[in-house]
């Protein structure tokens, strides 16, 4: 299986950061659906990402 270098390079970015992105996720005066949106967010990412492969791609 391929994986693009742009997804690969914001994995990184995403596993360095996951402690400030924790943070602002789960403070006490965040919005109540800001966990939700940043599933939306990843969710999208990896769909914009996949978008172009063929079923016989995998």
């Amino acid at each position: 299986m391929y994986i693009h270098r742009a997804l690969l390079l914001v994995l990184l970015m995403l596993y360095a950061f996951t402690p400030s992105l924790q943070a602002w996720i789960l403070a006490a005066d965040a919005a109540w659906y800001r966990p939700w949106l940043a599933w939306a967010l990843i969710i999208a990412a990896i769909f914009w990402a996949t978008r172009r492969r063929l079923p016989n791609d995998l």
